[in-house]
C-alpha cells in the first residue's frame, strides 16, 4: 500500500495496488486487490454451488434432518438457537448440534466455538480408535 499525505492538512489517502490475474477456470482477466482471488465471480459461484451439492450427495441423511429442523424453526415449532444459551459455556447459542441423526429433533444449542470443539474431539476419537 502506498500512503500520500496532503501537505495542507491531516488528510490521508490509502492506495492499494491492483494486480491483473487470469481466472484459473475460464482464463478471463480479473483485477484483484488481494493475492487470494483466483476465480472470476461466475466461476466462484459455480465452484461454491458444486461444493454444496457434493456435501448433500455425500450426506443425504444429515441434509434431510437439517432440512426438517430448519422447517420446524421457520414454522416456529422450535426455538431459534440464537434465543437460547450454549449448553457448554452459557454464552448465546448460534447453532444446533445433532448428537444422533436418528433422532432429528433431539438437538443441543451451542455457540460456534463449542460446536467446533465437539466436532474436533469426535474426529480425534475416530483417529484413536
Amino acid at each position: 500500500m502506498e500512503r500520500n499525505r496532503h501537505s495542507g492538512g491531516a488528510k490521508v489517502i490509502m492506495r492499494q495496488t491492483i494486480r491483473e490475474v487470469n481466472c484459473e477456470v475460464c482464463k478471463v482477466k480479473i483485477s484483484s486487490k488481494s493475492n487470494y482471488r483466483k476465480y472470476c465471480k461466475d466461476c466462484a459461484k459455480i465452484i461454491a454451488r458444486g461444493k454444496r451439492n457434493t456435501w448433500k450427495e455425500k450426506n443425504p441423511k444429515k441434509n434431510k434432518v437439517q432440512h426438517k429442523l430448519f422447517n420446524e424453526i421457520r414454522r416456529k415449532r422450535l426455538v431459534h438457537p440464537s434465543k437460547l444459551l450454549c449448553q457448554d459455556c452459557n454464552k448465546q447459542a448460534s447453532e444446533y448440534h445433532h448428537p444422533d441423526y436418528n433422532k432429528p429433533f433431539f438437538v443441543i444449542p451451542l455457540c460456534h466455538s463449542c460446536h467446533i470443539k465437539i466436532h474436533s474431539n469426535k474426529s480425534k476419537e475416530k483417529l484413536i480408535c
